[in-house]
């Protein structure tokens, strides 16, 4: 007779949705009237006006498509994935982070992450671009491409929380840094 423990999983996921940049939607309306326009041209030309017809269509969906973007984080084991999700549909990871990866994270303009703010790192923006939104920047070393990236993202508490308790050191917070922010 023995005691078994099980290691239950840790799983924290969270969505963010991208507000859309202004004139983003009028944009793509315009853009639909034009390719409704060039169809009606199209038909009355008998297709003169086909291939632009067709390259409004194309611009018109790929705007559509870019209207509605979200990004999904999720926290697994000491994992976190962040993938974009353009139009409901089109999903892509954007990056893969095991814990003892990441050599900082804090909060946006907070002392931990001054000294690499403005230096050129490659950096993977996967924010929603609200302004009453906490943001944080996360510096990621990355050992396949001998390189540190910047991921800048916006946690969830549940998720900050579960960060900070499996590395106190490297993880930090906006408690930590009020007059900072």
């Amino acid at each position: 007779r023995g005691i078994h423990m099980y290691q239950q999983d840790i799983f924290i996921e969270q969505t963010v949705r991208r507000q859309e940049p202004k004139g983003a939607r009028i944009l793509a309306y315009i853009t639909i009237g034009i390719t409704i326009l060039n169809v009606f041209l199209s038909i009355i030309t008998l297709g003169i006006f086909l291939i632009p017809t067709l390259l409004f269509a194309l611009l018109a969906w790929w705007e559509i498509q870019n209207l509605r973007i979200e990004f999904d984080y999720n926290y697994t084991n000491g994992a976190i994935d962040i993938a974009r999700v353009k139009g409901g549909r089109k999903r892509k990871i954007l990056v893969s982070v095991h814990q003892e990866d990441i050599v900082v994270m804090a909060p946006t303009h907070s002392k931990p992450v001054m000294q690499y703010v403005g230096n050129g790192m490659k950096t993977f923006d996967c924010l929603s671009h609200d302004p009453s939104v906490r943001y944080y920047v996360m510096v990621v070393n990355n050992k396949e491409k001998n390189q540190e990236i910047k991921v800048l993202w916006e946690p969830n508490d549940e998720m900050l929380d579960m960060l900070k308790r499996m590395d106190r050191y490297k993880i930090h917070t906006v408690e930590e840094y009020p007059e900072e922010l």
